[in-house]
């Protein structure tokens, strides 16, 4: 990719590359942290192909920023990770991480690529949508082999095309209450398997962290996840859904931490942000009203969460601040 060119970019692009920069800097420092850790013979490569191209996307961020004279994000270095630390996970976790971790990073690149306009840049997020999506398919293949995946529940396939004929269809309160729809049992499935591995990833960092506020805020995080989990399997198995269990037994018993608070902290407001924008989907997708409702609630304590992290980290000295657009009034003394 050139990174030179007679273009400027704009607030879109800056704010997209300093958070893939931010992202793929943490992510570095967990692959290689899993790398050194991993004894399944089939999940490293995958680990390996992910460190990869997080390492090739810094490269390009770093010569695009140098080309138009902007600094340079701290981010996360070598500083942030002891890779002599105990295993924090087992394997099949790695597996998971790596699906989860795709399947972000797959949503970000498009969204990215949807507001970015510079040749250089829209090339940038169009490669790294492919490896994105070349991550998910092997990953997805690994986890089938080894029997872990686990899939969404089906539904019949109907006789014929329908059309809704009544507003009851979208009720879910009052009276009976319609099937949930496919793509409602979609989201819902995907978010109970997400909240299972965030517990996980929480519980870890939980045993780990140094500080007293991160451990409460880490366990915090996990009694929410398991918490939402439950009332979304609630859903599914109120309606004779077979709700998904996927192992939740990631975790060992180290208390050694890999890594410093301030990634523990910054990878969890990530993981917040993710949970949000999944909820949120959700609400925009799920045409019955309780189903809306429910998501709105969850919502809502995300947010709260998040809102609690991102203080703790300001008050800790951990927050990067973000591209700010220029406040003239503050230049004119105003």
């Amino acid at each position: 990719m050139e990174a030179k060119t007679d273009i400027r970019l704009t607030s879109a692009e800056i704010g997209a590359l300093w958070t893939t920069y931010m992202n793929d800097t943490l992510a570095v420092c967990s692959l290689k942290y899993f790398i050194e850790k991993v004894k399944d013979t089939d999940v490293k490569p995958h680990l390996e192909y992910a460190l990869s191209q997080s390492e090739k996307h810094i490269k390009t961020i770093v010569a695009v920023f140098q080309s138009e004279g902007y600094p340079i994000p701290q981010g996360f270095t070598k500083e942030d990770v002891d890779l002599t630390a105990p295993p924090l996970y087992d394997d099949s976790f790695y597996l998971f991480y790596l699906h989860f971790l795709s399947r972000f990073t797959l949503e970000a690149y498009g969204v990215a690529l949807s507001i970015t306009a510079r040749k250089d840049i829209v090339d940038f997020f169009r490669d790294g949508i492919y490896s994105s999506t070349e991550l998910t398919a092997k990953v997805t293949e690994t986890l089938l082999s080894k029997g872990l995946y686990v899939r969404a529940p089906s539904v019949t396939i109907p006789d014929k095309v329908d059309f809704i004929n009544k507003k009851s269809f979208l009720t879910g309160f009052l009276g009976e209450k319609r099937s949930l729809s496919a793509i409602e049992i979609a989201h819902i499935y995907t978010n109970i398997q997400a909240n299972v591995l965030l517990k996980a990833l929480l519980k870890g960092y939980s045993q780990v962290a140094e500080a007293t506020q991160v451990k409460e805020y880490m366990l915090k995080g996990t009694h929410i996840c398991h918490k939402h989990s439950e009332i979304l399997k609630a859903i599914l198995t109120d309606e004779d859904i077979p709700a998904p269990t996927p192992s939740d037994t990631f975790v060992t018993n180290s208390k050694e931490s890999p890594f410093s608070d301030k990634l523990i902290m910054f990878d969890t407001t990530i993981l917040v942000a993710i949970g949000f924008s999944s909820d949120a989907i959700a609400i925009s997708t799920s045409m019955r009203h309780d189903l809306q409702a429910e998501y709105l609630r969850l919502v809502a304590e995300i947010a709260q969460y998040g809102m609690e992290g991102i203080n703790l980290m300001i008050e800790k000295g951990w927050m990067e601040q973000p591209p700010l657009a220029v406040n003239h009034k503050v230049l004119a003394g105003v």
